[in-house]
């Protein structure tokens, strides 16, 4: 059995392998004897001074290493990590780390955290422990992923051959966070260089919704007095001034200025001379204690126990991570050439947060931080420094969860999973979402909104899945084999739902609504064809479907689903005469129903198996039986939740390759404009992959089985399914919201129906 908390979510594409540290004793009896051996400064005047205004002490040094070689213990440090479920996942060239607390719940949201130096995810590893302890898997509401950065701790190190800066680092993030299932989107937290990189994220990564921090953005160069040592400081805004500040404020920037002044030689040092630095702390494990433990002595409001300091200097040497972290200093020398004052291009747009600490390296006026970003969320302590999750793990956490609740509408509205996007746009109710549209974008003439007003709908709808179909699945299911094999495969590919792959896949993309509003629409052209009815839309036409009286060829033309990019959007639509589905649908009443009646299932099931382990049993038998009779009554309950809040839409599933998708796609617009297949009907653009497109006909009712069945035999009429051929499957929008999808951990079937059913033959 998985230990708790390590379920990857179903939408992972990467291929992350569990990992344990174990570091071997001959490198830690290494240590050890470079400790013995490492000789100490003799006493000067400047390692005396107690204040420790010239860096740390000859007698702290002393004492540390002492407590080194007798009373600090690794392997204790080591079981405390592996008490968190670990990986090591491929991103580009660099093989990465990353510590991961992951939810079965299907509404948690994933927050990326990220260190920076001398940091590493030991910071985050209190905080964890919290969630831990108040939180089961099934209960957690956040996925909570801590990953190490490229050259820190396991994670390998930057490539040797070319450069590598923050937006690298962002952008090995964000394919991180996508690789492990989190295609459609997350919050991302930082502190220090992590500050930066979270920023770059959400500045320039739509998956990106959200940013907290307990740094303040950066938005100019601090000057020491002419040499520009860290853009991680923030500058005063044009036109402030210090006249309104508080005496608290005041302090904080003074502070900074002495931290400028007394404490950032190191920066000077890592940017223009990393090699060299490198070089010399490499060389002994004291000198590492000396360089980067003045850091956690002098960085932070209280004292930190001083085995912390110890197993972070501890893993930084075995890790040999020093010499491989001091790249993001490097891009500071010379200054890039940006502008000193507040540069719009990094505005923080999405919604953002921070936690104020005290005794933070440059602590800067809320007023301040106000102008480089959509500031929702402010909390402000009495305590704390620049390891504020090492320091006040408890204030951090209760920031970053009042923060996320706070904006969990705002942070889902776009988010794909959470939105009218996909198949959910068609059944969403159209009463709650014409008055926030332009008269252009109404029925017809344009898909299905949500409204501003509807973010209580927006955040309890749920996440997708992604099961991607390997041509190696795709080659047993077509391979001959005995009866048995046969047998199974047809039961996979029965359960097998590919409509999420692209719900995920393309959810690198903003969401319908803001392309819609965003972005220049499309002009109308003249029709080319003879006796076809044109346009009479004056001028303009929605981007991504059939505009009002558009005809056929001019649409299929104007949005041709072989070569019409995903920039468009997701999906192109077409509507019928009968396309006003689900004008009464309450989706978030019936996500809220029916996930409690998974949670309910959870529960007894857990009960069932939990009595059965401690039963004398000899086979599983009743167990199994228990388990079914479970499984019918939940399936039977969220149908009818399901038709209790009018979600009852679903639809057939096609997958024509793309070489076929425009002739496929034609007859399905022809015929649902004619009114002869389902009320709507919807495309995959392409994305670049190569892979066969999905399309999807929608019936109103997903009870109505003469509707299901007539759209079906439609469907074999147009020579698009063969009877007896690869079959296709039917499947209800109520389990889409759900995120009930193949493999389930609740056994449900995710398709309603397949062509070959006898139900639906004749």
């Amino acid at each position: 059995m998985s230990p708790p908390f390590s379920t990857l979510p179903a939408t992972a594409t990467g291929s992350p392998t569990p990992f344990e540290v174990s570091i071997p004793k001959t490198q830690l009896d290494e240590l050890e004897t470079l400790i013995k051996l490492s000789k100490i400064a003799p006493p000067t005047y400047e390692n005396t001074q107690a204040d420790r205004r010239y860096g740390v002490t000859r007698d702290w040094l002393t004492a540390m290493r002492e407590q080194w070689l007798t009373s600090y213990k690794w392997k204790s440090s080591e079981a405390r990590v592996n008490n968190f479920p670990q990986w090591m996942i491929d991103i580009e060239d660099i093989r990465m780390h990353f510590v991961g607390l992951f939810s079965k719940r299907p509404d948690a949201i994933p927050i990326l955290f990220v260190h920076g130096w001398p940091g590493s995810f030991l910071e985050f590893l209190p905080m964890l422990e919290k969630f831990q302890r108040e939180y089961s898997p099934s209960t957690l509401p956040y996925h909570l992923i801590v990953p190490s950065l490229p050259g820190y701790m396991f994670s390998s190190g930057p490539p040797l051959d070319k450069n590598f800066t923050t937006d690298d680092n962002a952008r090995i993030l964000d394919q991180l966070m996508k690789a492990i299932g989190f295609q459609s989107g997350y919050v991302a937290q930082g502190g220090d260089i992590g500050s930066r990189i979270a920023r770059t994220l959400a500045v320039e990564y739509e998956s990106c919704k959200g940013l907290f921090r307990n740094q303040a953005p950066a938005t100019g160069y601090t000057m020491i007095p002419t040499i520009a040592v860290n853009v991680c400081f923030m500058s005063r805004p044009e036109g402030f001034s210090d006249d309104s500040l508080t005496p608290s404020e005041k302090k904080g920037l003074a502070r900074m200025q002495e931290f400028r002044m007394m404490g950032a030689g190191y920066m000077v040092e890592h940017g223009t001379r990393p090699s060299t630095i490198g070089h010399a702390i490499s060389t002994s494990p004291m000198a590492l204690l000396a360089w980067v433990g003045e850091k956690f002595l002098e960085w932070v409001d209280e004292p930190l126990p001083l085995d912390h300091i110890l197993e972070s200097i501890t893993l930084y040497w075995l890790t040999e991570t020093f010499p491989r972290s001091l790249y993001s200093y490097r891009q500071n020398f010379p200054p890039p050439p940006i502008a000193a004052a507040n540069d719009r291009r990094n505005y923080i747009k999405k919604p953002f947060g921070f936690s104020a600490f005290p005794l933070e390296l440059a602590p800067v006026p809320r007023s301040w931080v106000e102008t480089t970003g959509n500031l929702v969320y402010w909390g402000e302590h009495q305590k704390g420094g620049h390891f504020a999750a090492l320091e006040q793990p408890d204030e951090l956490k209760a920031d970053l969860v009042n923060f996320v609740e706070q904006v969990r509408s705002e942070i889902t509205k776009t988010h794909p999973d959470y939105t009218d996007r996909d198949d959910m746009r068609c059944p969403t109710d159209k009463k709650l979402l014409s008055a926030a549209q332009p008269d252009a974008l109404n029925h017809n003439t344009a898909g299905i909104y949500n409204s501003p007003k509807d973010d209580h709908l927006r955040h309890v709808q749920l996440l997708w899945s992604v099961l991607l179909r390997s041509s190696q699945f795709l080659s047993n299911i077509l391979a001959p084999g005995d009866a048995d094999e046969k047998e199974r495969l047809e039961t996979l590919a029965a359960a097998y739902d590919p409509e999420p792959y692209w719900s995920e896949y393309h959810s690198k993309l903003p969401a319908t609504k803001q392309f819609e509003l965003q972005a220049p629409p499309v002009k109308a052209e003249p029709s080319t064809q003879e006796n076809e009815v044109v346009a009479t839309a004056p001028g303009m036409l929605p981007r991504d479907k059939r505009g009002r009286n558009e005809s056929i060829p001019d649409f299929l033309s104007r949005l041709p689903p072989s070569t019409t990019s995903s920039e468009i959007g997701p999906w192109i639509w077409v509507y019928g005469p009968d396309s006003d589905y689900a004008q009464d649908s309450d989706v978030a009443s019936f996500v809220k129903e029916g996930t409690d009646h998974l949670h309910r299932y959870e529960d007894a099931a857990a009960s069932h198996r939990a009595a059965h382990d401690k039963s004398s049993a000899k086979t599983t038998a009743p167990l199994t039986r228990k388990l079914n009779a479970l499984r019918r009554e939940l399936e039977a309950d969220i149908l009818a939740a399901a038709r209790d809040n009018s979600v009852t839409t679903g639809k057939w599933m096609l997958f024509p390759a793309v070489r076929n998708v425009d002739s496929t796609w034609k007859t399905i617009a022809a015929a649902v404009v004619n009114g002869d297949l389902g009320g709507c009907a919807k495309v995959a653009t392409g994305d670049g992959s190569g892979q066969s497109r999905l399309i999807c006909v929608y019936t109103k009712d997903f009870g109505d089985k003469e509707d299901v069945k007539r759209v079906l035999k439609a469907l074999v009429d147009e020579g698009l399914v063969d009877e007896r051929g690869k079959p296709i499957y039917y499947k209800c929008d109520a389990y889409t919201h759900l995120d009930i999808k193949s493999k389930n951990d609740y056994g449900l079937k995710a398709s309603r129906f397949s062509s070959r059913d006898e139900i639906l033959a004749d």
